[in-house]
């Protein structure tokens, strides 16, 4: 059975939502979410900005209380600007899951924690040549969250080092070459209009490539089985998007809609 990571969008209506859904729970490797606002950079700054987001830390505590207790895992993205004091804050909440994209600091938590769990997050860009190169070390993470460029190369896949173990991200629509994903994925902004505006310049470029469905990064859940022996586990994106989309997206790709599959030579592209 696959696991899958989901995404904490900040919704009030997320958690009582995501209760629901305990059929589920045995799917939900973890359920992954940003670190409170001052405490470092991630991905999709907009989620400060949501009606629901915490509006104090102590709020923000309860929200990762409130998912453990259904007996779920939480993940902190901590992929920019972290240090191992904040860590460890969070390690003291009981969180075992860390995105992270410092391999010092990685290096350093894995000799302290014997407990815990870290991936290597898509920020980093790897690229095939990056993987398989000898002199590069991934060794003190978990697993790899591959660039979107694999979901449209799964004979690379198939030949990437064995030592590690791969995350992929199936139901991305961004362009699976895209250039602009950090400038997209670290804007910020002193407003949601600020941000927005940060942000449209790399959507810009990205935009025109996504001609059809064969020039994102999106791999339908009927298809996951293309991926399932080289794939350690699925994580589902997007943080901005709706609660009832997020679960539904989660059910969906558990269920993996039984229809007429493409034929793996889709996901070949030269």
């Amino acid at each position: 059975m696959k696991q899958f990571e989901i995404p904490c969008n900040f919704d009030k209506n997320f958690i009582g939502g995501l209760s629901e859904k305990i059929g589920l729970f045995p799917y939900i490797r973890f359920v992954y979410m940003a670190a409170w606002k001052d405490d470092g950079d991630n991905t999709r700054y907009s989620a400060t900005f949501a009606a629901g987001y915490p509006a104090t830390y102590d709020e923000y505590v309860l929200r990762i209380k409130l998912i453990q207790a259904m007996g779920l895992n939480v993940c902190i993205l901590a992929q920019k600007n972290f240090t191992l004091e904040t860590i460890e804050k969070y390690y003291d909440l009981g969180i075992r899951f860390f995105v992270m994209n410092n391999d010092a600091l990685a290096d350093t938590l894995k000799e302290k924690h014997d407990d815990i769990t870290l991936i290597l997050s898509i920020t980093r860009n790897l690229s095939m040549v990056d993987i398989c190169n000898k002199s590069n070390d991934f060794s003190m993470y978990d697993n790899i969250v591959l660039f979107h460029w694999f979901n449209r190369h799964l004979k690379e896949i198939k030949e990437l080092p064995k030592k590690y173990k791969y995350t992929i991200i199936p139901n991305s629509m961004c362009y699976y070459g895209c250039k602009w994903a950090a400038t997209h994925w670290f804007a910020k902004g002193a407003t949601i209009e600020e941000y927005h505006k940060n942000v449209k310049w790399a959507t810009d470029q990205c935009q025109p490539y996504l001609t059809d469905i064969q020039n994102t990064a999106y791999i339908e859940p009927e298809n996951l089985h293309y991926f399932d022996d080289y794939i350690d586990c699925y994580k589902l994106v997007d943080r901005e998007w709706p609660t009832e989309r997020i679960l539904d997206d989660l059910q969906r790709y558990v269920e993996r809609n039984p229809v007429v599959p493409r034929n793996e030579d889709f996901y070949k592209l030269p």
